[in-house]
C-alpha cells in the first residue's frame, strides 16, 4: 500500500517508524505528528490519532496496545478495547481503538521504543 505524502496542509509526510499488529494491521508514525492504523490486506486507511506535536520517531505494538513517541519526548498509548455497545449486546468483535494516556519521562527527543517480554516498556532519548 502507498501513503501520498500531503496529508497535511500540503506538506510531504514522512513516515519514520512502522510496526505490525498481531492480527496484520500496519501501525505507522509520521512526521505530522499522527500515528495511524492501516489494514493490512487492503492498505487502507482505519484511523488516524494526532498525537504528538511534532514527529513520531518510534511505535511499538504488543497485543492490544500501542505506544508512540518521538520529538515532543511525550510517549502515548493507545488500547484496542470492546465499545459501549459490543459491551452491552455481549459481542466482542465490535473493537475500537482509543487513545489511554500519555507520559513525558525525556525532554527532548525519544528515538526508539521497545517493549519486554514481561511487558515492561522502554525508551531511548535524552
Amino acid at each position: 500500500f502507498s501513503f501520498d505524502g500531503k496529508a497535511q496542509r500540503n506538506l510531504a509526510v514522512n513516515i519514520w517508524s512502522l510496526d505490525m499488529l498481531e492480527n496484520g494491521d500496519i501501525v505507522s508514525g509520521d512526521s505530522s505528528g499522527f500515528v495511524r492504523i492501516w489494514d493490512g490486506k487492503f492498505g487502507s486507511l482505519l484511523k488516524s490519532f494526532p498525537l504528538h506535536n511534532k514527529d513520531v520517531l518510534a511505535v511499538v505494538c504488543r497485543g492490544n496496545k500501542v505506544f508512540s513517541t518521538g520529538v515532543d519526548g511525550q510517549i502515548n498509548m493507545l488500547a484496542n478495547e470492546a465499545s459501549a455497545s459490543a459491551s452491552a449486546s455481549g459481542s466482542g468483535s465490535d473493537l475500537q481503538w482509543g487513545f489511554k494516556g500519555k507520559k513525558r519521562p525525556h525532554s527532548h527527543d525519544v528515538m526508539a521504543l521497545a517493549l519486554a517480554q514481561g511487558g515492561a516498556l522502554f525508551s531511548a532519548g535524552n
